[in-house]
């Protein structure tokens, strides 16, 4: 499966928009599709919720996933003005 750095970044900002500190790939499937208007399969949130704990931004704790401070860092640089196509903010 491709990488889609576009998904990547939904998850990490559903995840940053949440009010709980974790939530289960479940609801991140639900938000990610609600918010992109988009039918990703669970295959891929799942794939890309791995790529994103093998780079640390996400971590996993008994099936509930969590923003991690890399992920926090990671969505501050995506929203810096210099970049030009990024998720909107969701608050």
């Amino acid at each position: 499966m491709k990488r889609d750095f576009e998904l990547r970044d939904w998850i990490l900002t559903v995840l940053e928009d949440a009010d709980d500190p974790y939530l289960g790939q479940y609801e991140i499937f639900e938000r990610v599709n609600k918010s992109t208007n988009n039918e990703y399969s669970e295959e891929q949130i799942i794939h890309h919720l791995l790529l994103a704990s093998d780079m640390g931004q996400v971590k996993v704790k008994n099936g509930n996933i969590r923003l991690t401070n890399d992920g926090h860092n990671h969505i501050e640089e995506m929203r810096k003005p210099s970049r030009a196509s990024l998720p909107p903010d969701q608050s």
